[in-house]
């Protein structure tokens, strides 16, 4: 179903599965820290991979987050704008995310973008990074703005009224 279209030497080689960065994401997430630095070496490279997949429009947002971007009047052009312009600041491996209802019960490694809008929110971008046959896929968990949803990273805060 997906055809390579990026340049040779591009992040998706650098994080195919058929081994590399990605095997060792997946593999290894069981044994990574829960402190919001799992996988830290590659972000870079996950970054650009994202960054291919939302210029081609294979990024997804989840029912929940499709929702919340509704509720919170945030489009996919504000999302393509934080993770073209900022940087990758957690990630958890498998199980380990601490945050939401359902904390510690990611099947997947999930990461988070934080930047500002056009209009000056900051907001928050969460993706489950997952593996589909040879190929990385994203997957958008949740948006939300910082002013709405405060949270530390080393902090759980749970709010029923921001699931």
């Amino acid at each position: 179903m997906f055809k390579q279209t990026t340049k040779e030497g591009s992040p998706f080689r650098a994080i195919s599965a058929r081994g590399g960065p990605l095997r060792r994401v997946c593999a290894m997430g069981k044994f990574m820290k829960s402190d919001g630095t799992a996988f830290q070496s590659q972000w870079p490279a996950i970054k650009g991979h994202l960054k291919d997949k939302l210029f081609i429009g294979e990024v997804e947002p989840t029912t929940h987050a499709f929702r919340r971007m509704n509720e919170r009047n945030i489009g996919l052009a504000e999302i393509t704008d934080i993770v073209r312009f900022w940087c990758i600041d957690e990630m958890y491996a498998p199980h380990q995310y601490p945050y939401g209802e359902h904390a510690r019960q990611n099947p997947e490694p999930v990461f988070s973008i934080t930047g500002h809008d056009a209009r000056g929110r900051k907001l928050t971008v969460v993706f489950a990074l997952k593996k589909k046959k040879r190929d990385l896929w994203f997957e958008i968990v949740t948006v939300f703005s910082e002013d709405e949803h405060q949270r530390n990273r080393h902090q759980v805060i749970f709010d029923k009224k921001s699931l």
